[in-house]
């Protein structure tokens, strides 16, 4: 019986060890903050209970409308939120849009809706900070195994980036005379 007992004992601590590095170590409140990928920056805000995620910056090319695109908006204006099946909708600007609704901790971790603006769709969403740091944002449709994870990186605006930040949020992207970033 003793016998039966140890082994028992080692291989609960085996499967404990196991599945300790798949626990995050990060805060709920960790996902708030700037962060960016290659082709945007983000500005994630706490609203009381829910997040608040915003598009603050795009690729230099993405910012407004170009030649060539069939688009109803004037070639140069900033970007609209054509996509959204909502028509009413569709006169908002994407630099500043909400992207997250209904975003609350729930076991533990962010979950919402997460709004695509370049396809209009919206998707089930969670919203993690992990060991290395980086925000996991995954979108799906039904079970989260079977989404997509978008990886952003925290922004540090006294790096180097090739991204247009709007206007309303230049303050947030500026990097202090003393080489900190000011937000």
């Amino acid at each position: 019986m003793r016998v039966l007992k140890s082994i028992f004992i080692r291989a609960a601590m085996c499967c404990f060890l196991i599945a300790a590095p798949s626990v995050s170590a990060a805060d709920i409140n960790d996902v708030v903050g700037l962060w960016r990928d290659e082709g945007s920056i983000l500005w994630i805000q706490r609203d009381d209970a829910t997040l608040q995620a915003r598009i603050i910056a795009f690729r230099p090319g993405e910012l407004n409308y170009l030649e060539g695109e069939e688009v109803s908006w004037p070639l140069g204006t900033p970007r609209r939120d054509d996509q959204n099946p909502d028509p009413l909708l569709r006169e908002r600007f994407i630099m500043g849009l909400n992207m997250l609704t209904n975003y609350r901790v729930q076991d533990g971790r962010w979950q919402g809706q997460i709004y695509d603006p370049r396809s209009g769709n919206t998707y089930s969403s969670t919203m993690k900070v992990d060991r290395k740091g980086e925000l996991q944002m995954r979108g799906y449709i039904g079970i989260a195994l079977l989404g997509r994870t978008q990886t952003y990186q925290p922004f540090d605006p006294c790096s180097e980036y090739d991204l247009v930040v709007g206007k309303e949020f230049a303050p947030l992207a500026e990097c202090a005379s003393d080489g900190t970033p000011n937000h």
